[in-house]
């Protein structure tokens, strides 16, 4: 039934063991496999079209309509760039193992530097001149998603770190949570703050081992930033219930502010 309605209550709103116990993910992600080559015509198909090396849930669930049904039309050709090589563009069109494929449109989807590349785009530095993109190497860490220590009063919407999902209701959440922040600074005579670095190990740690207990790393996606060529891969999003998190930034606040360095302003 739920297959059948379409959209993400089938990810999201059946099992909730989908993208915690391998076992039931085989299950599901087989389901998946069979009805999607019931959808494509040609068998010769099902190696390049038909997801096997990476179980649902792994990557982002993508929405689609008659995605697949499409292939059945003569004068639609797959190319799959894992098996083919593309030798580069001409002006009749683009080349594919030689051959002179003619092409009116040629459209980029190579992929996206999720959450950190927004930050890299920008010469970011710390209080001690320190770019952010030095400081986050070896992945993005954070406190809560909402700041980074080293760089104080750089306040992070949905940063990494922060919880995945519905993000205008995240937004919305750290938007208030740092609204909050700023009037209580400023009833206490503060003038910046910071994460306390242990406090950000802490949580970093916390968002990593959510992210093992899933499917996630056992694939490569920008998930995890392995789409780009030469970045360290890193789990880029708390896993646990959003309900949980918005709890533990209350709890935070609530405590005055616990795990946050704060100074008198100047």
């Amino acid at each position: 039934m739920m297959w059948n309605k379409g959209g993400l209550e089938f990810a999201y709103g059946s099992y909730r063991d989908i993208s915690l116990d391998r076992r039931a993910n085989d299950i599901v992600s087989e389901f998946i496999r069979e009805k999607t080559r019931e959808r494509i015509t040609n068998e010769a198909m099902w190696d390049h079209l038909v997801p096997v090396d990476f179980p649902f849930l792994a990557r982002r669930p993508i929405v689609e309509t008659n995605y697949y049904e499409v292939y059945a039309n003569e004068h639609v050709h797959l190319c799959d760039l894992r098996y083919q090589k593309f030798e580069g563009m001409v002006p009749e069109g683009i080349v594919i193992d030689g051959e002179v494929v003619p092409i009116d449109v040629m459209i980029f989807a190579t992929g996206f530097d999720a959450i950190t590349g927004p930050y890299f785009g920008i010469d970011i530095q710390g209080a001690g001149g320190q770019p952010l993109r030095e400081a986050w190497q070896d992945g993005p860490n954070s406190y809560l998603g909402l700041m980074t220590h080293g760089f104080p009063n750089m306040f992070m919407l949905t940063g990494p770190g922060s919880t995945t999902g519905n993000l205008p209701v995240s937004i919305e959440n750290h938007v208030d949570w740092v609204h909050d922040l700023m009037k209580w600074m400023d009833a206490n005579g503060n003038g910046s703050i910071q994460p306390d670095i242990e406090a950000q190990r802490m949580w970093t740690e916390t968002v990593g081992e959510q992210a093992y207990k899933s499917v996630i790393p056992l694939a490569e996606s920008w998930f995890t930033g392995s789409n780009i060529p030469g970045k360290k891969k890193s789990f880029l999003f708390y896993l646990g219930h959003f309900g949980s998190y918005r709890e533990e930034c209350q709890r935070v606040a609530s405590s005055g502010y616990e795990g946050f360095e704060v100074r008198d302003r100047v």
